[in-house]
């Protein structure tokens, strides 16, 4: 050991191991905490469009709740069932209402349709990311990316009410 106690030699040989593998990714830092869980890819270019911005918020919930979902390979596969809307405080009613919105908006497309048996929820994919080849849907290359086309409904104007008009 070279005169080191126990401790510093046993310390000195972990800081030596992880240096010397630093190359590896799949080894974590001993030091780092690994608590941080998974995150929603929301990219700004997605959240500055129209079609976001012109969102509700329980549509826009509903959008992180499926965003969530994806992990890199699973784009196609996402669902969002009833059970798990109600967890999240979200109506059964609000929930179909805000993924037919999603859909509109081009934010989100249907890759399988719900079933009975076995009981599975409607499967969706997020547009800006490739469709993913999974059990639910098929893969393609390229993003859709509906939603940078999409535009509000034209509001219309502002005409004057036909007033009955007492005359004398």
């Amino acid at each position: 050991m070279d005169g080191a106690t126990g401790y510093e030699y046993l310390k000195n040989r972990r800081r030596h191991r992880f240096c010397q593998n630093s190359w590896n990714m799949s080894r974590s830092h001993p030091k780092r905490k690994t608590t941080a869980g998974r995150f929603a890819k929301l990219p700004r270019t997605v959240l500055a469009t129209p079609a976001v911005t012109e969102l509700t918020h329980a549509a826009f919930r509903v959008l992180v709740l499926l965003a969530a979902q994806f992990n890199g390979h699973n784009n196609g596969a996402l669902g969002l069932s009833k059970e798990q809307a109600f967890n999240q405080n979200i109506s059964n009613r609000t929930l179909y209402r805000t993924l037919r919105a999603l859909e509109i908006h081009g934010l989100i497309e249907r890759t399988y349709h719900s079933s009975r048996v076995p009981p599975r929820p409607t499967m969706f994919a997020i547009t800006w990311v490739a469709v993913d080849d999974t059990e639910w849907s098929k893969g393609s290359r390229v993003a859709t990316r509906t939603f940078s086309t999409w535009r509000p409904p034209a509001k219309p104007k502002n005409r004057p009410r036909n007033r009955l008009h007492v005359v004398q």
